[in-house]
């Protein structure tokens, strides 16, 4: 293909429309910058007007060879460019073959309506279709076929421009190719970190409503199980000892208040605010005193020198101890029960044994409150033990890292 003005006139208009495909290719499910709508608008507006002048090219009698024949293979060219983007390429592949085949059979012609609908369907299978060797070796084909079977090519200086050119709108092609592979990837780096994102909430949340839930059980389940006994006992003695069944009542009343004022706490904690500090191991002397008052036989026993600890450990023990005494208040009240507590150089165990008659309930309180135990446990890195203790009796033990 010489030099031509129509052939000049190629870069301004296949720039525009390159420029215009560029700035629209990202809304949709492929990364195109514009919405599909608007997209295929775009084809549409660069494909209609294609098949308009190449129809006109042929029935005038550009082409060499018989005008219905042209005006037909001018389709064949043309209207496959309205499926550039989805299939470019076929589009390129049909778009060479008729380019082929028209130059075969009745020689090239030296006109915009070819090389514009080539050089489209190059830049588009470029930028929208498969590997770049695929491409520019279909591309090289027509470009080759025409130029062979063009008879104003007839020199070097002739041959150099078709070649330059389609490798122009090829390079170009790819470099919007590449642009969109980059924001594909970015939006499905995007995604999956969306994804993430939400997961990592979700998985906070559960976890966060499994502690608040721990938290409630062991608070609840403690006050409950001794103001049960406190009850009990009030009960027995109301007629022969009123005064036993007031103090009785009074202990009642304030296992209510302390149950009220930890929720406080807890709740007061929740909504990140600092009022009163969480229970920890200070408190196990007072949390004795209440169990000894609702009629449980406990001592305590101290190994080592106590030790800081970090808040969330510090509550975790004092959990422990006090699953293991509100299990030994619901289930075996009459057996002589023993706290031990030891501080070792890098660890701290907690043991909560029972010896005694030990009563099976199957309510399944007590092995919620066992779950809630050994997950705070194992969220601060030790090990629990939990079971009955020979001859008689139920043990539960936990050793813990401290820092």
């Amino acid at each position: 293909m010489s030099v031509s003005r129509q052939s000049r006139q190629w870069s301004a208009a296949t720039y525009r429309e390159q420029m215009m495909t560029f700035a629209g290719a990202s809304a949709d499910a492929r990364v195109d910058a514009t919405p599909r709508v608007v997209s295929r608008w775009v084809d549409i507006a660069l494909a209609a007007p294609l098949t308009a002048g190449s129809q006109i090219a042929a029935w005038s009698g550009t082409f060499r060879g018989p005008v219905g024949v042209n005006a037909l293979l001018a389709l064949a060219m043309t209207v496959p460019l309205f499926w550039r983007r989805s299939r470019p390429l076929p589009v390129l592949s049909i778009v060479v073959a008729v380019v082929g085949i028209q130059a075969l059979v009745f020689g090239a012609t030296e006109t915009a309506a070819v090389l514009l609908p080539l050089l489209a369907a190059v830049y588009s299978a470029a930028a929208y279709g498969g590997p770049a060797y695929v491409v520019a070796s279909i591309a090289l084909l027509g470009i080759v076929v025409h130029d062979l079977r063009d008879p104003l090519v007839d020199s070097p200086s002739q041959a150099w421009f078709s070649p330059l050119v389609t490798t122009a709108v090829f390079a170009v092609g790819r470099v919007v190719h590449s642009r969109r592979c980059q924001a594909e990837e970015a939006v499905a780096r995007a995604a999956v970190a969306e994804r993430d994102r939400e997961q990592a909430i979700a998985d906070a949340v559960e976890s966060e409503q499994r502690r608040l839930g721990r938290e409630v059980h062991d608070v609840v389940a403690h006050s409950i199980s001794v103001m049960a006994l406190h009850a009990g006992a009030a009960e027995q003695v109301l007629d022969r000892s009123p005064e036993r069944a007031r103090e009785a009542l009074r202990l009642i009343q304030r296992t209510g208040h302390d149950a009220a004022r930890e929720m406080g706490r807890l709740l007061s904690h929740e909504d990140g605010e600092s009022r009163e500090p969480l229970p920890s191991m200070s408190a196990v002397p007072e949390l004795l005193g209440r169990v000894r008052a609702a009629g449980l036989d406990v001592d305590m026993i101290v190994e080592g020198a106590r030790r800081d600890m970090t808040p969330a450990l510090d509550l975790s023990l004092f959990r422990i101890v006090q699953e293991g005494l509100t299990n030994a208040l619901k289930h075996a009240p009459s057996a002589r029960t023993t706290v031990r507590v030891r501080y070792d150089k890098d660890a701290v165990s907690v043991e909560v044994l029972s010896e005694g008659p030990t009563a099976r309930h199957e309510n399944g309180s007590a092995g919620r409150g066992l779950r809630g135990i050994a997950e705070r446990v194992d969220a601060v890195g030790g090990r629990l033990e939990a079971g009955p203790h020979a001859p008689s009796g139920w043990r539960l033990a936990a050793v813990v890292p401290a820092p």
